[in-house]
């Protein structure tokens, strides 16, 4: 027997929920029937695999949570009939639908692939880190605008971003120095600058 096949990294991408109303395209039924549908002639699709992990995308907007290749990919007989081709759909769980939707354009240049125009694209592990943790500081700490910009609070920043600076391959310097500035009550204060030594980055 071989070795277990190591489970890929991938990004499906759809238009926003209510575009194809009604149909198995749109991502109301990835979200309530637990699949992912596709043309059969789909680019890459022959490339995903059960375990795989999938980052879900908004085309040209935001990723809005992950979920797992639950099973090989399954035909559905009536869609010649619907559609007048083949399509088949992936079998999902583990869905997490973020309750804050991270926008594209926050990650996007640090990813290892521009594709943003093909409903399947392969991404690497440290790809997944860097959107997993993007998402978690927009989250917990971000005020975001419809630009993509945001201000991140002082307050659980520790929390979001240490558990993941192994990964990435940081350390945080022991003489870092932090410019903040009041955001006003019940708020609290902002990172507005950082400075740190050399040594900050491995």
């Amino acid at each position: 027997m071989g070795d277990k096949r190591e489970s890929k990294l991938w990004i499906f991408s759809n238009k926003s929920e209510g575009t194809y109303e009604g149909q198995e395209w749109d991502l109301n039924f990835t979200f309530h029937k637990h699949g992912y549908y596709f043309l059969e002639k789909e680019p890459s699709r022959t490339n995903v695999a059960e375990g795989d992990i999938v980052y879900l995308r908004v085309f040209g907007d935001s990723y809005i949570g992950k979920c797992r290749i639950a099973g090989p990919w399954k035909p559905d007989p009536d869609g010649p009939k619907k559609y007048e081709t083949k399509t088949r759909f992936f079998p999902i769980d583990e869905l997490i639908r973020w309750k804050r939707p991270l926008p594209q354009s926050l990650v996007i240049r640090d990813l290892s692939t521009s594709d943003v125009r093909h409903r399947i694209v392969p991404i690497k592990t440290a790809d997944g880190i860097k959107i997993e943790t993007a998402q978690r500081v927009y989250e917990r700490l971000g005020f975001g605008a419809a630009d993509g910009q945001i201000v991140v609070l002082e307050k659980g920043i520790e929390e979001a971003i240490k558990p993941n600076l192994a990964s990435l391959g940081l350390k945080l310097a022991d003489n870092s120095i932090q410019q903040q500035f009041a955001m006003g009550p019940g708020v609290g204060r902002a990172i507005s600058s950082v400075r740190t030594s050399p040594e900050t980055w491995l």
